[in-house]
């Protein structure tokens, strides 16, 4: 969320207005609290104003207010929410506050109040189309594609000339559901606008790459890193598309650089496949462990990790593969939903001469149903690989 931020956080600051005669220093102070330049200055020199106890009602709010944005951009989002809180406190009709505040609470998973936040924005200062670009972005990271979808069409019509940010985060939405021409088309369209943005290539590359195209997905994933060296993103699609060419070393190395970049949940799933692949299950492990305690990362790619994992762990203590085999005539026959290995047949873990129920506790399951229970689903019609890997999660590492 927020990758296009910058200049929306920029555009959120306000000027000062002084009731009383200024020193030198705070006016200089002023000017850079007022914002345009780096963010640990602002910072400080925002610090300064609202330490000088010269500050009251309106311009005290304002202060904050500025010093909220300048903490977002160093993304300390902890500092930057209590700020806009402050704020809002002395200004409650300050829109850009509201803002900010939502900006904040996004940064920190709490999407639903975010959106509350960017509605009551929209309330106090109508016709904005950063409201509609921040709150789609919300959208899309609760996975409501069609909201998310619906806010930054709505975006790009209020500024079709004007908003690259929209363009991008409307082919990010295109990508996902499968539309990788209308996503590469509107990356096109958001580059014609500003034709030097690292994150746009990177977000081109991974539609190309998406759609088939990995030559030129190579290309643009080149491009952004060479306007940006240390962009994790396009490190983290540009690896893989070296995964997908079958280049795990290459792949390997760009997820490292992406996680020294930004501890992203996707970095550390997608490694783990490419470790997989190379056939080292305890790299992969690890790796999807770490994806599951990263803050950075959508809630499917958590998922996957958890997924991976329990499917690591569970085919090197058990050799198993999926349910849905066990026949109706022998209640005793469990076989636990586990993955896809169609080279080897279906086995119940009574062959492997353990009880189903402590076969799993061993593994770490919190409980054991479905049909990997007898006491339920002996007709093997209960019990989906979803239901293991979804509820029960083994989470001691495999055997090496």
């Amino acid at each position: 969320m927020g990758r296009w931020l910058k200049p929306l956080l920029i555009a959120g600051m306000i000027s000062l207005t002084y009731a009383f005669p200024a020193s030198a220093s705070l006016v200089e102070d002023r000017k850079v609290c007022d914002g345009g330049g780096a963010a640990e200055p602002q910072a400080q020199a925002c610090s300064r104003l609202i330490a000088s106890g010269r500050f009251k009602g309106r311009d005290l709010g304002v202060t904050y207010n500025n010093r909220g944005f300048a903490y977002l951009m160093m993304k300390d989002a902890g500092n930057a929410l209590a700020d806009f809180e402050k704020a809002i406190q002395f200004v409650p009709t300050l829109e850009d506050a509201w803002f900010g505040r939502g900006r904040a609470l996004a940064a920190r998973g709490e999407l639903q109040r975010a959106i509350t936040d960017f509605n009551r924005a929209m309330e106090l200062k109508p016709g904005l189309a950063r409201h509609y670009v921040l709150r789609g972005e919300a959208f899309a990271s609760m996975g409501d594609n069609q909201r998310a979808l619906t806010d930054f069409e709505q975006a790009i019509r209020m500024e079709p000339n004007n908003n690259p940010f929209a363009y991008h985060a409307r082919g990010a939405i295109y990508r996902r559901t499968g539309n990788f021409d209308a996503a590469i088309a509107s990356h096109d369209q958001g580059l014609r606008i500003h034709p030097v943005d690292p994150y746009a290539f990177a977000s081109r590359a991974y539609a190309f790459s998406e759609k088939g195209d990995q030559n030129r997905a190579l290309t643009d994933a080149d491009e952004a890193l060479r306007l940006n060296g240390n962009l994790a993103y396009a490190f983290l699609v540009r690896g893989l598309i070296f995964s997908r060419i079958g280049n795990a070393s290459r792949a390997i190395a760009d997820y490292d650089q992406s996680i020294r970049l930004s501890q992203d949940a996707r970095a550390y799933t997608w490694r783990g496949l490419a470790h997989e692949k190379n056939g080292d299950t305890l790299r992969a492990w690890s790796d999807y462990q770490d994806a599951l305690g990263a803050t950075v990362g959508r809630k499917d790619e958590h998922a996957l990790a958890l997924r991976r994992r329990s499917l690591l762990v569970a085919e090197d203590h058990l050799r198993v593969v999926r349910a849905g085999e066990v026949g109706k005539d022998d209640p005793g026959r469990v076989v636990v939903a586990v993955g896809e290995r169609p080279s080897e047949p279906a086995r119940p873990i009574s062959e492997l001469g353990d009880d189903p129920i402590d076969a799993f506790a061993r593994l770490g399951a919190d409980e054991v149903r479905g049909a990997m229970d007898p006491r339920h689903g002996r007709d093997g019609d209960s019990g989906a690989p979803s239901d293991l890997v979804d509820r029960r999660v083994p989470t001691s590492p495999p055997r090496a």
